[in-house]
């Protein structure tokens, strides 16, 4: 058990690593001492940790930042962790959100899932929980981040396919004009040469092929 979750820490990690956005965890919390030790625990762990004491400083960060998982307190100061999570997944879909909490009921745990969170996390949380539960937001958050990059590479991909066809249909209708109108001038061709020269006079045979070639 010990082997597999240290395996999907280093898969997490890895991942994290490998892209600048992808280790970027915001924590929002109002308790600066559970908020410090957060932050140093995720340090530790090899990810850039952002705090923040409420809704508004964690607005700031989120507008400056890119980040992969955030840890919101279901309680702040000015506003509520679930209300300023479904704000952040609005902009971001492939956030993964994980509400702090020190009420374990199983009616808030229900509350929060429903609202969007991807796990929640009852405090004081111990290093190794936050550990495990931060490998399993990085890892959901790998999931929907490349689910998001297959459906941009379809969208380009069927925006140029949608370009080709038009282009296609653009040069067989100039085919098809072209077509019509050598069409007419044998049509007029054809009725020209039923003209017999010898009942018209210059004049008219002239006329006629005038209006023939109209």
């Amino acid at each position: 058990m010990c082997a597999g979750f240290h395996a999907e820490r280093e898969d997490a990690v890895s991942q994290a690593h490998s892209s600048p956005h992808r280790q970027s965890i915001l924590v929002v919390e109002d308790d600066a001492d559970q908020r410090e030790n957060l932050g140093r625990t995720i340090e530790r762990l090899g990810y850039r940790c952002v705090c923040a004491a409420n809704c508004t400083q964690g607005r700031n960060e989120f507008v400056e930042n890119r980040f992969a998982c955030m840890l919101v307190d279901l309680g702040l100061p000015d506003g509520s962790g679930i209300a300023l999570l479904n704000e952040f997944v609005e902009t971001d879909a492939c956030l993964v959100a994980v509400i702090l909490t020190g009420d374990n009921t199983a009616e808030t745990i229900v509350q929060t899932m429903r609202a969007g969170a991807f796990d929640y996390l009852t405090k004081p949380v111990d290093a190794t929980t936050l550990q495990a539960a931060i490998a399993r937001a990085l890892s959901h958050h790998a999931v929907l981040h490349e689910r998001a990059e297959l459906v941009r590479l379809l969208l380009e991909e069927r925006e140029a396919l949608r370009a080709r066809v038009d282009a296609a249909t653009a040069d067989l209708r100039q085919y098809a004009s072209l077509c019509e109108t050598s069409n007419l001038r044998l049509r007029a061709l054809l009725g020209l040469t039923r003209l017999s020269s010898q009942y018209y006079s210059e004049e008219a045979l002239l006329r006629d092929v005038f209006k023939e070639m109209a």
